[in-house]
């Protein structure tokens, strides 16, 4: 958020949890125009490798594409995995992505025959 600066003022601007900056963090007000032009703050998703996804039916409740390399899951969204029949996930804790990185566990869970 960026109030009515004055002329030559300086604004730093800083994005908030699951964001990543793009541009300048400092600005100068120059003549009601800032110098250079205010940055964005964009979304850091966390990438999983299709690798990781050996046994996995679903990711999210979306059905796992054999042909993909990777899967995007949104900032602050838990993930939740379904193991193909015949197969039980290792451990029950959900983990969650946070600024482009699956918190809650120490590895990615597998999905193992039973």
């Amino acid at each position: 958020v960026v109030s009515t600066q004055s002329t030559g003022e300086e604004v730093r601007v800083t994005c908030g949890r699951d964001y990543r900056m793009e541009g300048a963090e400092v600005v100068r007000c120059e003549n009601g125009v800032y110098s250079p032009p205010l940055p964005t703050c964009r979304a850091v998703a966390c990438e999983i490798s299709a690798s990781l996804l050996q046994n996995v039916e679903s990711l999210n409740e979306v059905p796992v594409d054999r042909n993909r390399t990777s899967y995007q899951i949104p900032p602050s969204t838990e993930v939740h995995i379904v193991c193909r029949k015949l197969f039980d996930i290792d451990r029950s804790e959900a983990l969650r992505c946070i600024s482009g990185q699956l918190f809650n566990q120490p590895t990615f869970p597998k999905c193992i025959r039973t």
